[in-house]
């Protein structure tokens, strides 16, 4: 009777898997998703030195750069800065491409423009830039942000004309590194989870899951709500107390929980509810690969 009253209601909150696959892996919206796993102290964070070349960088996080009437932003579309080389190659880039020496001038003036700035979060000294913020996702390794947006421009920049001189220059400074935390994990999957459309048109449809929920589900309580408004590992030092609503390109969504022993996943799946405890062992079989593949090398 319970499984045969949700599962119309479950219909009516699917969502496309394959298309919110893409939207959560989308590179504009990793800070977005980790933010939203932090919640759910579902992430682990470390700060360490690193060194590594300019061009290394493959996004700049959130910066728009005016060109005339138009703004290009380095994060649209999720292009990569190698894309964002071919899009703007035939308005500014292919002066340089031909003329290896305008290329040598051109790279001297930036370099010398950001030696030339006195601020303490870039600093250019010869070769060397210090005190830039770089971020990295264990599940997304083949991606390193520069999450400065001031100087964004200059810094693409001189990542083309490295390349495109061969000539190596090394930024210095900390990695902030996102990890998924296996262990949390473990005890988040005890539930099944599901990532569900929320707006004002599914409101009504959440207030008549959880009263069917409350009538056939023996001691259903706030403890075992199925729309908790709570990370589900209590923590005194959480910082977001509405953790479990998630905002991408202006599409709301939040998430249900079902009791593994309601025993509702299976009627959950059939009828299309997007599984977030198979999103996440996607993303933890992902970190593992890259940790095995560092190991290896």
């Amino acid at each position: 009777m319970l499984q045969a009253r949700l599962k119309p209601l479950f219909k009516s909150l699917s969502l496309d898997a394959q298309a919110t696959k893409k939207m959560l892996n989308d590179p504009r919206e990793l800070e977005n998703l980790k933010s939203f796993l932090t919640g759910l102290e579902l992430i682990v964070e470390k700060k360490e030195p690193v060194n590594c070349l300019v061009t290394d960088i493959t996004h700049i996080a959130t910066c728009g750069v005016k060109r005339g009437y138009e703004v290009c932003t380095f994060s649209d579309q999720g292009r990569s800065l190698d894309e964002w080389e071919e899009f703007l190659y035939d308005r500014e880039l292919h002066q340089f491409s031909s003329d290896s020496l305008k290329a040598e001038k051109e790279l001297n003036e930036v370099v010398s423009r950001l030696d030339g700035e006195n601020r303490d979060f870039l600093r250019f000294d010869q070769s060397r830039l210090d005190n830039v913020s770089f971020y990295r996702w264990s599940w997304q390794p083949r991606i390193l942000m520069w999450a400065e947006s001031d100087g964004a421009h200059r810094m693409f920049k001189l990542r083309y004309l490295s390349k495109l001189l061969n000539k190596k220059i090394e930024l210095k400074n900390h990695i902030r590194t996102y990890s998924l935390a296996e262990q949390r994990i473990d005890t988040f999957a005890q539930d099944n989870w599901f990532l569900i459309p929320d707006s004002l048109e599914t409101a009504e449809t959440f207030l008549r899951i959880s009263a069917i929920c409350a009538l056939f589900i023996p001691k259903y309580s706030a403890q075992t709500q199925i729309f908790p408004t709570q990370p589900p590992i209590p923590s005194s030092y959480s910082k977001y107390p509405y953790c479990l609503r998630l905002s991408f390109n202006n599409c709301s969504f939040r998430l249900m929980r079902l009791k593994a022993h309601w025993n509702l996943e299976p009627i959950a799946k059939q009828a299309g509810l997007f599984s977030f405890n198979d999103f996440i062992a996607e993303l933890l079989s992902k970190q593992k690969q890259a940790s095995l593949e560092d190991f290896r090398q």
